[in-house]
């Protein structure tokens, strides 16, 4: 890995400062995060999510996005969200049920968290 010899660390380091930097040392993840910066690399979210087996994407799929009470109810979600390091992911089904089934499919292929 790229990051890992830019870092002059092991693969298992990296990964470790990806997914549990707290059990790194500071300065071993400030200089992976320096190499991984440097090198412009981006993270390979389905990668991981081979392994955990789910995303950290919640699915939201609602009636109308243009009604100000939906509005309210996606942006407290995305907020909460965050709050959990998950992003959500809008679908409106128009109050199709066929929409929304193919909402909710997706969102199972994409192993979304909830």
């Amino acid at each position: 890995m790229r990051d890992a010899a830019a870092a002059s660390v092991s693969v298992g380091t990296v990964s470790n400062v990806l997914n549990s930097p707290d059990e790194v040392a500071p300065a071993t993840v400030a200089r992976v995060q320096a190499g991984i910066d440097q090198l412009g690399l981006v993270r390979n979210d389905a990668a991981r999510q081979l392994r955990a087996g789910r995303s950290r994407c919640v699915g939201l799929v609602v009636l109308d996005v243009g009604n100000p009470f939906v509005t309210d109810i996606g942006r407290a979600a995305e907020r909460r969200a965050g709050e959990n390091d998950l992003t959500v992911l809008l679908g409106t089904s128009d109050d199709d049920v066929s929409r929304e089934q193919a909402y909710i499919d997706a969102f199972d292929e994409q192993r979304v968290f909830g």
